[in-house]
């Protein structure tokens, strides 16, 4: 297996390892429409990573002008998307019954391109794929174009990866579940995602 498809792999698992708002969101879809919408999201999620790896792949310095640049509208759509995602997902009646087959009540591509436009909405994973390039001793200007599509790709699988791992867990374990405690967990998740909203709109503000 080639190395530089390898070190993409990691690099895409290890950015796609955190506690957000695209965590809960994932959650929340897999809870209330099953495992197969929920790796539909986590889908989104991969391309969004994917995409921002190009982009700091391309150039560091101006991955860094374009985040300055852009930073405000970008963060700000982000904070009314995670403000709207929070309230959707508390006022939403949860899709699953113990005595009734899953029901999805919307498309699929909803789950994908909210999971997508979300992903988006946090610039600074650029600057964190700077970082990891710069771990691995990746340079993207010394690498010709075979490689870096090896990258490109080995970022996709990793971040496929971890998401499809963390869905398939989610499923085994809402197997377990009390289907009654599904509108609750909807609850707590909103709450989370809205929080993040007022917290990404507040230091939008700050540095205003």
């Amino acid at each position: 297996m080639d190395s530089i498809f390898v070190k993409g792999m990691i690099i895409g698992i290890v950015v796609s390892i955190s506690f957000g708002p695209v965590v809960f969101t994932t959650i929340q879809k897999t809870i209330n429409n099953g495992k197969v919408r929920g790796l539909i999201a986590g889908l989104g999620v991969a391309i969004a990573d994917t995409i921002y790896s190009i982009v700091a792949a391309y150039s560091v310095s101006s991955a860094s002008q374009i985040i300055n640049n852009f930073q405000v509208p970008i963060r700000s759509i982000g904070a009314i998307i995670l403000l709207i995602v929070g309230i959707k997902i508390i006022i939403k009646k949860p899709s699953l019954t113990s005595d009734e087959p899953k029901r999805n009540l919307h498309p699929a591509c909803d789950d994908f391109f909210s999971s997508f436009f979300l992903a988006l909405s946090s610039p600074q994973t650029v600057l964190v794929f700077a970082l990891l390039f710069t771990t691995f001793n990746i340079i993207p200007e010394e690498t010709n174009s075979l490689q870096l599509i090896k990258l490109y790709f080995g970022v996709f699988v990793g971040t496929s990866m971890w998401w499809s791992f963390m869905v398939s867990s989610i499923s085994i374990f809402l197997d377990k579940l009390c289907l009654n405690n599904i509108p609750w967990m909807n609850k707590i998740i909103g709450s989370f995602v809205i929080l993040f909203s007022i917290i990404l709109a507040l230091s939008i503000w700050v540095k205003i």
